[in-house]
């Protein structure tokens, strides 16, 4: 227990060094010059006219939450796309009829479908097939 406590400590010592360390790196190196125009509020290239508290159109936010939810959504399947990609190879209804062509197709079956997903009658009879 000790020794899982010494290197979280370690990692989360190295972790701060490492972000403190690049952070004054960073304000070392890059110019620091402030001028009024530099310090003027820029939104997409338009100058800004009025205040920031006006009513705002929700449809484009909505848009923008439908496509981040949408498109996360898809990372989420892929796996799963991958996984189940050959899951028609399963419901091939016609099992062979000659003892050799019975094999093949029962190891085929094997390599489809993962042992832990069976039940326990389902996976004796294609074990023992």
């Amino acid at each position: 227990m000790t020794v899982l406590v010494g290197y979280l400590l370690l990692f989360v010592f190295v972790a701060i060094f490492f972000v403190f360390f690049h952070l004054m790196i960073g304000k070392l190196v890059r110019p620091s010059k402030m001028n009024p125009e530099k310090a003027t509020i820029y939104e997409c290239g338009e100058p800004t006219i009025g205040s920031a508290w006006i009513q705002f159109d929700l449809r484009f936010y909505v848009i923008a939450l439908l496509f981040v939810v949408f498109d996360v959504e898809v990372a989420f399947f892929f796996p799963w796309a991958v996984v189940f990609g050959q899951s028609n190879a399963l419901a091939k209804a016609e099992v062979p009829a000659t003892e050799e062509a019975r094999v093949v197709y029962v190891e085929h079956l094997k390599t489809l479908t993962p042992l832990h997903a069976m039940t326990p009658e389902q996976r004796q009879l294609v074990l023992f097939m």
